[in-house]
């Protein structure tokens, strides 16, 4: 991921809060006013955040897709779709939420991938959760991690896990497929764990150019609900924390 890309909605929330600061407290008759500092701080932060979370920012967010996607997708070897949110039944059931059904949708239209390599909230909408194997379509669905809700498994660890996964099955090229909104980061932390990883170096994956996805109103990830939430979790959390944190040595 570029630095300034990543980092720029932080500068710019940090640039505008310190002159929102100094104005606050400002006296034209000399002095500093505390109060009004803090006050105008406080509406400045308000006001940006809601901005970044209100408007339509979904293009700066977006991946840039690999060159003739197309027909490289229809060539791959496996699909790694990643889990977007999910939902839980009355009785506390793993339910897909809309994301993860229509990633598994969007996969089996566009590739010809005989094995899918999934995280849990897809593998639900083909399998059910007990099952060890199975088969949607006439494709493979394989979990690329086992599924533990006390443990979050963030993009780096997944991209690692699922690139191992590749070796073993001996396969070269993938088709990446995540959400959206979250395909930038996700594309960036595989090629980052392709580059420093002495495995899995002369892997490619494929970057696709997705539709606009649904969200999953009712997850069990806040951020996962609405696409305000999930840009503001994005900008602010996710992606400085991926482009700060070490590959995992798994």
């Amino acid at each position: 991921m570029n630095a300034l890309k990543v980092f720029a909605p932080h500068v710019l929330a940090l640039i505008g809060g310190m002159g929102a600061l100094w104005l606050g407290g400002y006296r034209p008759t000399g002095g500093y006013c505390l109060w009004g500092s803090v006050a105008l701080g406080f509406a400045y932060s308000v006001a940006f955040l809601a901005l970044v979370g209100l408007l339509p920012f979904s293009r700066y967010l977006r991946a840039r897709p690999s060159g003739n996607w197309r027909e490289a997708a229809r060539r791959a070897d496996v699909a790694i779709i990643l889990g977007f949110g999910y939902e839980l039944s009355p009785s506390g059931q793993m339910q897909p939420g809309a994301a993860n059904q229509a990633f598994l949708e969007w996969t089996l239209a566009n590739t010809t991938a005989q094995t899918l390599l999934v995280q849990e909230g897809v593998w639900v909408a083909a399998c059910q959760p007990e099952e060890t194997t199975c088969v949607a379509g006439d494709r493979i669905l394989r979990r690329i991690h086992p599924h533990d809700p006390a443990h979050y498994v963030n993009t780096l660890a997944t991209a690692v896990m699922a690139m191992d996964l590749m070796v073993q099955l001996g396969a070269q090229t993938a088709v990446l497929v995540a959400h959206d909104q979250q395909l930038y980061r996700a594309a960036a932390d595989f090629e980052r764990a392709r580059q420093q990883r002495s495995v899995g170096r002369e892997l490619r994956f494929i970057i696709p150019e997705l539709p606009a996805m649904p969200y999953v109103s009712h997850s069990v990830h806040p951020q996962t609900r609405h696409a305000g939430l999930w840009r503001l979790a994005e900008l602010f959390i996710a992606r400085p924390r991926d482009f700060l944190s070490q590959i995992p040595n798994l």
